[in-house]
């Protein structure tokens, strides 16, 4: 049954539960969760989240483009037999004269916290 509330229809649902003013509470516990996941952050740091929701120790530093596809294309070539069993990790790019320091949260799921 729809009933027609001004602009809004509230659609009601056998067993939806009421507010304490008597309106009932629409389930949107999946939009709260998903935003509360997108803007979790440690001390508003800017921490990002890997791809299991858990937020990684460091935020992110700036590294451009080309620095990114460059680390990102190396590091996965070389993952199973360089990184698949560390944490904390560097890596040196020859091509572009940099070192990369990284939290790594498994393959193709990195954080670049430092590079020099």
């Amino acid at each position: 049954m729809t009933k027609k509330v001004g602009r809004i229809a509230e659609l009601r649902f056998k067993g939806q539960k009421r507010k304490k003013n008597g309106q009932f509470d629409f389930d949107d516990s999946g939009k709260k969760h998903k935003k509360s996941q997108n803007t979790l952050t440690k001390n508003n740091s800017g921490v990002k989240l890997d791809k299991k929701g858990y937020p990684f120790k460091y935020p992110e530093c700036n590294v451009s483009n080309k620095e990114y596809s460059t680390f990102i294309q190396n590091v996965n070539t070389i993952y199973n037999n360089r990184y698949s069993n560390k944490k904390w990790c560097k890596y040196y790019s020859g091509e572009l004269d940099v070192m990369f320091y990284f939290e790594n949260h498994g393959f193709d799921d990195y954080c670049i916290y430092r590079k020099g």
